[in-house]
């Protein structure tokens, strides 16, 4: 269902949710995803994060709203960049109901994105 990696060396959170997901699996995730990043931010004041959802289609009213309650109740400031790297129009429209702030960009291509998360080492 989902993946989260942190590479020590580039300072890179990776998120790598993937398939169609119920309400409670999303508030999961987001919950653990607030958790890594408050215990990374303990140890790096900034890092990148790219959440790569290439394989994460467009999900249901249900799920969008689980992450939009989750993510105002459980979300952490962080300080870096976020990437969110995506395919399609729809799930970028989806993802920018649910997250949109000013150290967040949107991708279609990985290498633009991981160039500019770079930038801002």
């Amino acid at each position: 269902m989902y993946q989260i990696e942190f590479d020590e060396n580039a300072r890179l959170l990776t998120l790598r949710p993937s398939g169609f997901w119920d309400a409670a699996t999303a508030r999961r995730y987001v919950a653990e995803v607030a958790r890594t990043v408050e215990r990374l931010h303990r140890r790096y004041p900034r890092f990148g994060i790219l959440s790569d959802n290439r394989n994460f289609p467009v999900q249901s009213a249900e799920v969008t709203q689980a992450f939009a309650e989750a993510t105002q109740r459980d979300g952490r400031p962080h300080h870096g960049r976020t990437a969110v790297l995506s395919i399609s129009i729809l799930s970028t429209i989806q993802s920018k109901r649910v997250l949109d702030f000013p150290n967040l960009r949107r991708f279609t291509d990985e290498a633009e994105a991981r160039a500019w998360l770079a930038e801002d080492e």
